[in-house]
């Protein structure tokens, strides 16, 4: 069974194995230690552990994503820039605790007798904690099932490691069809800005121009949803809603890559950022013939979205055969590499490690949001001249969209995988399609990222899964409800009819944090109508949580 702790799933076993590991690494360390290196083993050991509680604390909040040596080796050139600009001041003071920790101890031990039989029980702790992995194993054959979340084991994991740079591009799909068939299909792009707020884009009401490019696609045609969300507030989720249609790519029967292979298109992922976490590499590799990523090209930073525009610079020309490409864009993000040359608006906010809050701070984080989005828009300008100039572009639809958005100090949070309020949800969703086929969607309701393929899908006149969760852009009918859940605490809805644009936020068990919110009069989300409306309220809630039991029941 799995709980949610914090923002990352925990197992409950953990509660049972995480005490069983220290302890038994407690015992260890003073059974068979010699007596004069006991006071140096054991202080280093709890100032081990201290590092681990305090940096898993730090990547969870910011990368949603448990230490581990995997993650250290990956994220090296992000870690090491964020050093640089640590305070060195406070070096001195991690230095003096962890000799207080080493005197403490020095103190402590030699008033305890550590004779053999004084151990007791405590012996057993080490054998235990041996017996209870092996059997993990030969229960689940995947340990990462049960001990999912604990410190230790996640800090010697090193599932993600491995993986071998593509060396060429593959131009023909893996299932054949009729060419004429083919041919008919569009191709298909899809343009992921990572942590890209809709409002910090121009074409959604920001008064700085940030997004010229796209700002000129919106007004020669191209669809801007104007209330677009995100169905939760981090990135996995966001790659899930646009692939697959559900909360959990692991969990869909099928997805946009299984289906587009079946009508004889070429998949193809390009993208910047790390593509290891929660297993989204080996979910993304058997689906496409070309799987073309940063993160294991040593000519480039890993999120550095120059690879990406390098990469469809010498990508072939238009064959005839229909392509998918879900384009991966880092330099809307934190962690993107940002050249000097984007940087317009000033003060900027100096590093990850001052997302503390205050006025200031919050200026510089708007500054820095803003200063992305127009970066993000020059490289969308990139991608449409790239593919325009290779034939791509004749007959195609693309797709602009952001995975989740980034408080800004909003009730005084910063970044993401907090909350379901605006500022983390609310995302661009832009359709543009080639002047050969008209997009027929209806701007005036709401859109999720849920319901990208089921309308992609409808648009080429194929069938959508019943598994998929979102619905066609083209037939929104007279009501419509859009599924949110941020994967920690609460879940959410949004329900449009004619009189009304609302969004619900309940907790996961349907009676805690109940909050709802007239997205069109008050899109700040300040006054709750939960108990004002009770008629809505109850309505919004009872299908949110049947849809909790549609889930469950189909898993």
């Amino acid at each position: 069974m799995l709980i949610t702790s914090m923002r990352m799933p925990l197992s409950a076993n953990v509660l049972i194995i995480h005490p069983l590991l220290v302890c038994a690494a407690y015992t260890l360390v003073l059974y068979f230690m010699p007596r004069a290196l006991k006071t140096l083993a054991v202080a280093t050991l709890s100032v081990f552990l201290c590092l681990l509680y305090v940096t898993n604390l730090v990547a969870i909040q910011y990368w949603n994503e448990f230490i581990s040596w995997s993650f250290l080796t990956i994220n090296q050139e992000v870690i090491v820039e964020e050093l640089s600009r640590f305070p060195v001041y406070i070096l001195p003071v991690f230095v003096i605790l962890a000799g207080l920790v080493f005197i403490a101890y020095r103190y402590l031990l030699p008033s305890i007798t550590l004779k053999t039989q004084d151990f007791g029980l405590l012996l057993a702790t080490p054998l235990l904690g041996m017996g209870f992995a092996w059997s993990s194993w030969v229960i689940s054959e995947d340990m990462d099932i049960i001990w999912q979340g604990e410190p230790i084991y996640e800090f010697l994991n090193t599932r993600a490691a491995g993986g071998q740079i593509q060396q060429e591009i593959i131009v023909s799909p893996a299932k054949e069809v009729a060419r004429d068939a083919g041919s008919r299909m569009p191709n298909i792009v899809l343009i992921h800005g990572d942590a890209l707020r809709a409002d910090r884009l121009s074409t959604y009401g920001n008064q700085r121009k940030t997004s010229p490019f796209i700002d000129g696609i919106v007004d020669s045609g191209a669809k801007k949803i104007p209330f677009s969300f995100s169905n939760c507030s981090e990135s996995i989720c966001g790659f899930s809603s646009v692939l697959t249609s559900n909360f959990s790519y692991k969990d869909a029967p099928t997805g946009l890559f299984e289906i587009m292979s079946r009508q004889g298109y070429v998949n193809n992922f390009i993208g910047a950022g790390s593509l290891y976490h929660a297993g989204l590499d080996r979910y993304l590799r058997p689906r496409i013939e070309n799987f073309l990523r940063a993160d294991l090209d040593d000519n480039y930073y890993m999120h550095d979205d120059r690879y990406v525009l390098d990469i469809l610079d010498r990508f072939p020309g238009y064959s005839g055969v229909p392509n998918l490409f879900y384009l991966r864009m880092m330099s809307s993000h934190g962690l993107g590499s940002h050249p000097q040359k984007y940087q317009k608006y000033r003060p900027t906010r100096d590093s990850l490690l001052f997302m503390l809050g205050g006025e200031s701070h919050r200026r510089a984080s708007i500054n820095d949001h803003d200063n992305r989005a127009h970066q993000f828009d020059d490289y969308v300008r990139t991608i449409f001249s790239s593919l325009e100039e290779k034939g791509y572009l004749d007959n195609a639809i693309v797709v602009i969209f952001g995975d989740h958005g980034d408080a800004m100090g909003e009730r005084g949070n910063y970044g993401h995988y907090q909350t379901l309020y605006q500022e983390e949800i609310h995302v661009p969703i832009i359709f543009w399609s080639s002047n050969n086929m008209e997009l027929d969607i209806d701007t005036g309701f709401f859109a999720t990222l849920m319901d990208i393929p089921p309308t992609l899908l409808y648009q080429m006149e194929l069938p959508v899964p019943d598994s998929f969760m979102g619905r066609p852009l083209q037939q929104p009918g007279a009501r419509k409800f859009g599924y949110l859940d941020n994967r920690k605490d609460t879940l959410g809805l949004v329900y449009q009819d004619a009189q009304h644009l609302l969004k619900l936020i309940i907790g996961r068990d349907g009676a805690s944090q109940a909050q709802l919110y007239d997205l069109r009069n008050d899109p700040g989300e300040k006054e709750n109508l939960y108990e004002s409306r009770p008629e809505l309220a109850r309505m919004m809630t009872d299908k949110r949580m049947s849809a909790i039991k549609r889930l469950q029941l189909a898993r």
